[in-house]
């Protein structure tokens, strides 16, 4: 039988990183976990070669993105923008076309600002979206639960860090299987 379209494609996938600054990650909820679930899908990226875009909301006042994930990510280059959208930035624009992926991952801060801006256009550029409901965070629950909906009634498909890693991993019977299990794991 053929793969459902609903699940994520590997090979035609890339991850989104939103902002995740050091003057505004201290103050969104959940902030550990957030960090912690973009790290694990960072890792993940690295172990099937997804490429990975990464982006600063006016770096000057918000600060760099936080060390822990900035660790992680040494040989990416970070796009700076000043639109909430990342699609504002025509650095990132540049980077979304030359990467040629459909289908994007995407996860930060806040959610119902730069992240929801950021998939709002990407869906409307024809993009089929993947928000990590465990990898996104506001200041506040309200401002979260209400983007998360809205970009679900969009269009966009809500699942988690563990759920869209194994979609990616497909199946056990690979010699990449234990590398995979010990990043759930971590």
């Amino acid at each position: 039988m053929k793969r459902s379209s609903r699940i994520i494609n590997k090979n035609d996938t890339a991850l989104v990183i939103v902002d995740v600054q050091e003057k505004f990650y201290p103050y969104v909820e959940n902030k550990d976990e957030i960090k912690n679930k973009i790290i694990k899908l960072l890792k993940t990226a690295k172990l099937f070669s997804i490429p990975v875009v990464i982006t600063e909301h006016y770096p000057k006042g918000l600060g760099k993105t936080i060390d822990e994930i900035a660790n992680v990510i040494k040989e990416i280059p970070i796009i700076e923008k000043v639109t909430f959208s990342c699609c504002g930035s025509g650095d990132f624009g540049f980077s979304m076309k030359s990467i040629g992926k459909k289908e994007i991952i995407v996860c930060g801060i806040e959610t119902h600002i730069c992240v929801a801006q950021t998939v709002f256009d990407l869906l409307e550029n024809g993009f089929k979206i993947f928000v990590m409901a465990d990898g996104v965070s506001s200041r506040n629950s309200v401002d979260h639960d209400i983007a998360i909906e809205r970009m679900k009634t969009e269009g966009a498909v809500i699942s988690t860090t563990e759920a869209i890693m194994y979609e990616l991993m497909e199946n056990a019977g690979t010699p990449l299987f234990k590398k995979f299990l010990k990043l759930v794991k971590d």
